[in-house]
């Protein structure tokens, strides 16, 4: 029977019955997030649609993954442009003051990149393209086209995603974000317990994808796009 939230908190708190029960949520729900983006089981595809000699758009914080950008001139799709991720910092490698040029150039946008939520709003984060969109989308085109990794947060009767093996990975990622604050001692035993567990259901998802190579990252060294 797959697990629930709760089932997790319960297996992680016989562990360490010193973590108190809210600080348990929060626990589970940080690693949830962690889980989601190594794993990429909540891809979805989401369009931005473009108004001309507008940079920067915002996209919902639930969105914390660009995975794949292409720039759709039309329904045909031997017609759409794959749009490459950069930092602001390589940007600004590649044009010196990129940023502060609102000229509409002629082509499509190169580049995408990731910035922080506009006017302090947590629950959103910004999409910026380079060069500016030339044109504004009229009828569905041009648009941008993004494949995301979402997050969703769980209520304490919801189901584990039911990609995954089970709850130790979240046991143990638990384990490990709590030793962090109170058992040090025991930090690093637990960052491999976690690490192995996220492995094993890394490759168990990456089996369910055709011609899909896998490739193990230890958590704590994997660099978000958002």
């Amino acid at each position: 029977m797959t697990s629930t939230k709760n089932d997790a908190i319960t297996l992680f708190l016989t562990r360490f019955p010193d973590c108190p029960t809210t600080q348990a949520n929060d626990l589970f729900d940080e690693i949830h997030r962690r889980i989601i983006d190594a794993c990429e089981i909540r891809v979805r595809n989401i369009t931005v649609p473009l108004i001309a000699g507008q940079r920067e758009y915002t996209l919902d914080g639930a969105n914390f993954d660009v995975l794949e950008a292409y720039y759709q001139q039309s329904s045909n799709s031997s017609t759409w442009l794959v749009i490459t991720s950069q930092s602001r910092d390589q940007m600004a490698v590649l044009r010196t003051g990129w940023q502060f040029d609102t000229t509409i150039q002629s082509g499509p946008p190169t580049y995408f990149y990731i910035t922080a939520a506009p006017s302090g709003n947590s629950s959103l984060t910004t999409i910026g393209f380079d060069p500016v969109p030339q044109y504004t989308t009229v009828a569905g085109y041009p648009t941008v086209m993004l494949s995301v990794n979402q997050y969703a947060t769980l209520s304490s009767g919801d189901l584990l995603p039911d990609s995954l093996l089970g709850a130790q990975v979240y046991v143990m990622g638990m384990c490990w974000l709590w030793t962090r604050l109170s058992h040090p001692d025991q930090t690093e035993i637990y960052s491999k317990y976690f690490n192995q567990e996220l492995q094993d259901n890394q490759a168990h998802v990456k089996s369910k994808m055709l011609q899909t190579d896998t490739y193990f990252t230890p958590y704590q060294y994997r660099r978000r796009s958002i």
